[in-house]
């Protein structure tokens, strides 16, 4: 059976007393079957421990080399108001009311102001109208002025709500409670220089539209009034 050198490792024949390459002694020398079992047992821990890490459960958190780590601020996507879509209530009225609604009323506040103060209400019978009824002409500049007061205010509360300010809600709700004051105020003040009701079904229709109208954003703005800390 062939040996080995046990300093050198050289293969030495059994009658070898000394290692023919380093010259150690023949007594540290191993044979071929005594090595061959020394590697076997040496490697039969490496095998187990690595049996051993195999068999134990994968880390969670193990993720490819190449994949992205995930980010633990994770949020809900967010809408163009900055409000997180989870639970989130609903704008689309708020839309109608910054990008039509204010818009519409300022221009036509402006408008009738314009007419009242000018006379144009009455077309080319402003001269006749004001001559019979005098105080009219007063009454109209009046209401006029209040109501291109009123365009003014809407353009100034659609800014406050378009930029979320604290104050925009009720800021709205006030212009739309102005509106029905100069109309209301209007109405008895022609009616008392004309001597009769100057109030139609479309004014008096119109009138508790308004009123409505506040109730129903009062009940809005309430449940989003969170959203207004600017």
């Amino acid at each position: 059976m062939a040996k080995y050198c046990g300093r050198c490792g050289a293969p030495m024949q059994e009658s070898d007393r000394f290692c023919p390459s380093c010259g150690q002694p023949a007594s540290t020398s191993q044979s071929g079957q005594s090595s061959g079992q020394s590697q076997s047992t040496w490697s039969q821990p490496q095998n187990s421990w690595s049996q051993s890490q195999s068999s134990q459960p994968r880390d969670p958190w193990d993720r490819p080399k190449n994949s992205q780590p995930r980010d633990p601020w994770d949020r809900p996507p967010q809408t163009d108001w900055g409000v997180p879509q989870t639970n989130q209530p609903t704008m689309k009225w708020f839309k109608f009311i910054i990008w039509v609604q204010l818009f519409l009323s300022a221009l036509g506040n402006l408008g009738t102001g314009l007419s009242l103060v000018t006379g144009l209400t009455y077309g080319e019978y402003a001269s006749s109208v004001y001559y019979y009824f005098s105080g009219l002409k007063i009454v109209d500049i009046f209401c006029g002025l209040l109501t291109i007061a009123l365009g003014i205010m809407a353009i100034y509360v659609r800014f406050q709500l378009s930029g979320f300010r604290r104050r925009g809600p009720d800021l709205y709700l006030y212009y739309l409670a102005a509106n029905i004051v100069v109309s209301f105020l209007y109405i008895i003040l022609t009616s008392i220089v004309i001597g009769t009701f100057a109030g139609d079904t479309t004014s008096i229709v119109s009138l508790i539209c308004s009123v409505v109208l506040i109730a129903v954003n009062s009940v809005y703005f309430k449940k989003r009034r969170h959203l207004f800390i600017n």
